[in-house]
Parts: C-alpha cells; sequence; structure tokens
C-alpha cells in the first residue's frame, strides 16, 4: 500500500459544461513514483 497525494483543477465552462484536470502522484520510498492525470468533462442539467 501507497500513499497518493492528488491536487485537481476545475473550470466551468459555461452554465452547463465543466472542466476538470486532477494530478495524482503515488509517493514511495524509491525511485519508482508514478504520476496519473486525469482530464475530464461534464455537463450539469
Amino acid at each position: 500500500m501507497a500513499p497518493l497525494a492528488s491536487i485537481g483543477v476545475r473550470y466551468r465552462i459555461d452554465d452547463h459544461w465543466r472542466g476538470q484536470l486532477t494530478w495524482s502522484r503515488v509517493i514511495t520510498n524509491y525511485a519508482r513514483d508514478s504520476d496519473v492525470f486525469l482530464l475530464g468533462a461534464g455537463y450539469a442539467f
């Protein structure tokens, strides 16, 4: 089991559409840290 640190940003494009970007890092105590980038879109109705 390894810790996960994340930070994200969400942007309201207009009254209905949203965009989101999240960056996550799997933290280890050796040189194999991993980065994960998630990009998403959403529609609010």
